[in-house]
């Protein structure tokens, strides 16, 4: 079975787009890097469940903890 491979996938891509939107509607002055969106908490647990869910496939834990990580990378948690 193939595993799915985050670094330079169109989720990681989306979610620094998204990212990027997110602190430009705050008015944020000075955009982070990739690296620095990279490595915060957040998109390290959306990166972990992705990774996860593809790999392991949809079940009621793993859509449980991606719908958590979705919701604290949106600041909606």
């Amino acid at each position: 079975m193939e595993e799915y491979v985050w670094e330079n996938s169109s989720s990681e891509k989306n979610v620094l787009q998204t990212l990027l939107q997110m602190r430009a509607s705050d008015g944020s002055s000075v955009a982070p890097s990739r690296e620095e969106l990279l490595g915060t908490k957040e998109v390290e647990d959306y990166q972990k469940c992705i990774v996860q869910l593809k790999n392991e496939g949809e079940n009621e834990e793993n859509l449980s903890q991606y719908k958590e990580s979705v919701k604290r990378l949106l600041n909606l948690a």
